[in-house]
């Protein structure tokens, strides 16, 4: 058990290093599996004049994601971080017992030290930016950062979980099973859906945006709901390379065996992308 006057002392340490304290800006959180389009969500949100991050301090480009991934190289180390002090102490997003929280004594003073760099990183963003600011942080360590940030409003994109899966076995050279990545997908999903209900939120479809039919009605949407940008340099953005599904590939989709339970996390995120911000 932790003294009280240590815990007394980090909770005067969070008041002084906290954005609750700040004047309010305007917060985006961008969250989705990965290769689901929440780079291109980023892109489109700093597209709009909404700070996503220092050049010098995002993650670089590379080959599989040249346009960039506009992800803080502090947030990952800090995540990491999180979860190496979580009881597990590595990444389970599989097992169903897996936990942020952690009860020993030394990972919890080393969490206090985690979270007070959380919130300096926080304020950091916070300072560096005019009047709103974007973050795509680890999903697995979502529940612990949205304790940090007042007022964000959810950006949740998605992509079907076929083409999902498939696009993490090209990138990620089989580091799962295609079924494996297809569970991920439905227990991410399952997580944000939640998030959807408690705090303001869209939903948006990758899939939609490289649609060229549906293309202004999503931008359009992201546009309601963020207040800032023009539909038609948004566009640009959306180039047509960024469309790499094959004939294979739709083909898939018709025939893949979705599990029921798969399939009813994606008819509910189908449901919630409508053109209505929650």
């Amino acid at each position: 058990m932790i003294p009280s006057f240590i815990c007394k002392i980090y909770l005067k340490i969070l008041q002084k290093y906290s954005l609750f304290n700040l004047p309010r800006k305007e917060i985006f959180i961008v969250l989705g599996a990965s290769r689901s389009g929440t780079s291109l969500t980023m892109k489109l949100l700093k597209e709009s004049g909404i700070f996503v991050g220092h050049i010098k301090d995002l993650k670089r480009p590379d080959k599989d994601n040249p346009r960039g991934y506009f992800e803080y190289n502090e947030e990952h180390k800090l995540s990491a971080k999180l979860i190496k002090q979580a009881d597990s102490g590595k990444e389970e997003i599989l097992t169903e017992n897996f936990s942020l929280n952690t009860k020993k004594l030394t990972k919890k003073l080393q969490r206090f030290i985690t979270r007070i760099r959380m919130n300096k990183f926080l304020i950091k963003i916070h300072n560096q930016a005019n009047d709103s600011w974007a973050l795509k942080p680890h999903f697995i360590t979502f529940p612990l950062w949205q304790a940090h940030i007042p007022n964000f409003k959810l950006i949740i994109v998605f992509r079907h979980p076929v083409i999902t899966a498939h696009s993490n076995i090209k990138y990620k050279k089989f580091k799962r099973s295609f079924q494996a990545y297809i569970s991920i997908w439905e227990k991410i999903y399952r997580e944000l859906i939640y998030y959807y209900s408690r705090y303001p939120s869209i939903v948006i479809s990758y899939d939609d945006l490289i649609n060229s039919r549906k293309r202004d009605q999503v931008l359009q949407k992201l546009i309601n709901f963020t207040g800032k940008g023009n539909i038609d340099n948004l566009k640009k953005v959306i180039t047509p390379e960024l469309d790499r599904s094959t004939k294979e590939i739709n083909k898939l989709i018709e025939i893949y065996p979705l599990p029921q339970s798969t399939r009813e996390v994606l008819e509910t995120l189908e449901k919630l992308k409508g053109l209505d911000a929650k």
